[in-house]
């Protein structure tokens, strides 16, 4: 498993925006990671994903604090 940086900017504004920012192996690998399970690729052409990837992150930046 990766290690990921939450100030990791590129991160951050794909989940944002729904734009690619960043590496997608990485983007791909965090997906995973933040929602603890296996995300098909297919998924990220829909709106939902990134609608559970802000929670999921609010929820760790959350606990961070």
């Amino acid at each position: 498993m990766s290690s990921f940086d939450l100030n990791d900017i590129g991160l951050g504004y794909t989940i944002a925006t729904g734009k690619l920012y960043c590496d997608f192996q990485r983007f791909h690998e965090f997906a995973e990671h933040l929602l603890g399970r296996p995300v098909y690729t297919h998924e990220f052409a829909e709106r939902h994903i990134y609608v559970e990837l802000r929670q999921a992150l609010e929820s760790l930046v959350l606990e961070d604090a």
